[in-house]
């Protein structure tokens, strides 16, 4: 989340917490950990998610609600 410009304590406080633990459940799961994590290593790997991660719809949901406040 740190990566995505991502709050992590106002990501947890979205929809009561159903929606990080959501978003964990599918790291956890996911079959991409090592494409994710040769794209997190990369220093200019962009700021909106990586097309792969199943993730990114969440990510980019923060970060707008972050801007917006």
């Amino acid at each position: 989340m740190v990566h995505m410009n991502v709050d992590p304590s106002r990501a947890a406080r979205e929809s009561g917490g159903a929606a990080i633990a959501e978003a964990r459940n599918i790291c956890l799961g996911c079959k991409m950990q090592r494409q994710c994590r040769a794209w997190l290593d990369q220093p200019d790997s962009g700021e909106y998610g990586a097309e792969f991660c199943p993730n990114t719809s969440f990510f980019r949901r923060m970060r707008l609600r972050q801007t917006e406040s």
